[in-house]
Parts: structure tokens; sequence; C-alpha cells
């Protein structure tokens, strides 16, 4: 996933990676469903893994109260299926998820999600095999990944 391919890498781009607020449900009923974020607590990403998320509440949310920060994504979808926040997550990570709910509607994309090779390789009977499987995956999903299916 990158909003670039790199120079020395080729290949194809296969979709855009879109995110949402996701909440457990127990915490959206609580607080309520058409609360403003600012009154949910929220999680964020460590800041060693990026400011992306804060960035974003600074925006939409400057009051809301981070109460916690991860940096690993399993360990992100647990606490915020445990109601302990709302947290922003791709959505290919949080419509699947029964335990989870959007909160609002989904963002603006992020990241592609490119299938990519070096140039030295693309010959290679088995790259392209294996490039060929990934892209089918990626565009059977793409509604899944750009948000569409929430």
């Amino acid at each position: 996933m990158a909003r670039q391919a790199p120079d020395h890498l080729i290949g194809r781009k296969h979709a855009q990676v879109f995110y949402a607020v996701y909440g457990s449900h127990e915490l959206v009923e609580r607080i309520g469903e058409d609360a403003p974020y600012e009154s949910h607590p929220w999680l964020s990403w460590d800041l060693s893994v990026g400011r992306g998320n804060d960035v974003w509440l600074e925006r939409h949310a400057p009051r809301a109260r981070i109460v916690g920060r991860i940096e690993r994504m399993p360990v992100m979808s647990t606490a915020v299926e445990a109601g302990w926040g709302l947290m922003i997550l791709p959505c290919f990570a949080g419509d699947p998820n029964p335990r989870l709910r959007r909160v609002g509607d989904y963002l603006e994309g992020g990241a592609h999600i490119w299938v990519l090779t070096h140039a030295a390789l693309r010959g290679s009977a088995r790259v392209r095999q294996f490039v060929g499987l990934v892209g089918t995956l990626i565009e059977r999903d793409k509604d899944l990944i750009e948000g569409r299916c929430g």
C-alpha cells in the first residue's frame, strides 16, 4: 500500500484504500449514533506508526479525547471491539467485522494497493502467475477495499 509506486518497480495500481470511523455496537449505542465525534473516546496509532489519524481528528474533532495509542492492527481491532473508543480503520478491516459498526460516512481514500515487481522479474512465469492471482483477488474485493460494502 502506497500513495505512489517507487520508481524502480513496475506494475499496476488496483484499488484505493478507503477508511471509515468504527466503534463497537455497545459504545455507539451508549453514547449515541448521532453524537458528535468529540463525545466519544478515541484510539489512535502510536506516534511511531504515524500521525494520520491525529491530523484527521485535529481537523474534524479538535476536542476529541484520545484514550489510548496502539501500534499494531490486531491489537487496535480488539480494542475497538472491546469498546475502548472509536478508531479510523481501513474499510476492508472494519466492514467485515460483525463486532464493529461504521460511525458516520466513510472518509476519503488514502494509499493505493499496488502489485509491483522488479523489471528484471517481469518475464518470470512464476512472478506473472503470482501477480495475476493477487490482482484478481484485489479486483474481486475492490468494493470492500474502497468502502462500498459498509
